[in-house]
């Protein structure tokens, strides 16, 4: 299977993946990432590489799970129309995903980091994002056909969301009297 190997990524070292994949990717490879939030942030950190990707023909696909707040859901989906002029898919999930992952050609980095919304401030405590970047065969591959086979979608869902959590009943309301225990 060839060798595989581990290491921990930790704050600006997030940057460095970015960039990585935009010059390992190459002509017909995908990049593939996900993001819990969507902010300004993103812009400089992971769109402006991911631009230069595609441009040199990868295949880029970015989700997000919501918008921040002071971002907005309208400011999403115009940042989505303007990456598909550059060949880049930015789309929410189907789902809920708090999920932070980056993949590309036989890398894998799974992190807290927020790719689309946070900044690493220099004056932040060393170690405050971690995560492990993975190196092996098949390995981007196998973690898309992972997620999908526990119902992760990477649908391009581009109408409405799905509501959080439909089975949950709502705060303090409570069973109709016939329905509690005597």
């Amino acid at each position: 299977h060839g060798p595989m190997w581990a290491m921990i990524v930790s704050d600006q070292d997030h940057y460095a993946a970015v960039r990585d994949a935009m010059n390992d990717a190459g002509q017909g490879g995908t990049v593939l990432l996900g993001s819990h939030k969507f902010g300004h942030a993103g812009e400089t950190t992971v769109l402006d590489p991911m631009r230069a990707a595609a441009k040199q023909g990868a295949n880029v696909k970015l989700f997000y799970t919501k918008a921040l707040p002071n971002f907005g859901d309208k400011a999403a989906a115009a940042k989505s129309s303007e990456l598909a002029n550059s060949a880049i898919a930015l789309h929410p999930t189907e789902d809920e995903m708090h999920a932070k992952f980056l993949s590309w050609n036989n890398f894998l980095l799974i992190t807290s980091f927020n790719f689309l919304s946070a900044s690493v401030n220099a004056s932040q405590r060393s170690g405050s994002e971690i995560g492990i970047l993975l190196h092996g065969p098949d390995i981007a591959e196998t973690f898309v056909s992972s997620l999908e086979a526990h119902g992760v979608q990477f649908a391009l869902h581009l109408g409405r969301r799905k509501r959080k959590n439909p089975r949950r009943r709502r705060r303090g309301k409570k069973a109709p009297s016939s329905q509690r225990p005597q």
